[in-house]
């Protein structure tokens, strides 16, 4: 149960808390090692900290529309979020594409008994899957696939 204050700054605080807490849930659901998804909440406080630091420097103003202007991403708040947010979701996909592609396995197998290139074909095609998976680092990374 998630209980909102009314405080727009306040709110946006326990959702971001809540929505970590839900990815958390999430990845063990789908069986994510927990290696991969200890810096969760941690993590995100030191990231905001980072950013606050960042801000505080001198010219962080003037540089941050330098930035946004070259597609680079200062540490703005949503920014942060999003970036902390993608890859527990990609570690959470990536475990349950694994799970996945275990259990076809065995349906590959039998589909192309005696057919040892087309086996050795589809197989390929998933761990090249699993590859894009684990390089994309924008969902427009996602889109590029063939």
């Amino acid at each position: 149960m998630i209980d909102f204050t009314g405080v727009p700054t306040e709110n946006l605080g326990i959702a971001v808390i809540a929505g970590l807490n839900w990815l958390n849930h999430c990845s063990v659901l789908a069986g994510v090692p927990p290696e991969k998804f200890t810096r969760t909440l941690s993590g995100f406080r030191k990231v905001v900290r980072l950013g606050e630091q960042w801000w505080e420097t001198e010219g962080a103003g003037s540089r941050c529309p330098q930035m946004l202007a070259e597609r680079q991403k200062p540490p703005l708040m949503l920014y942060l979020i999003w970036s902390d947010y993608t890859a527990p979701c990609q570690g959470i996909a990536g475990a349950a594409i694994a799970r996945a592609m275990e259990r076809d396995r065995e349906l590959l197998e039998k589909k192309f008994a005696g057919k040892p290139a087309e086996l050795n074909a589809a197989l390929a095609a998933l761990s090249e899957t699993m590859r894009n998976l684990d390089a994309a680092q924008e969902p427009e990374d996602l889109s590029a696939w063939p």
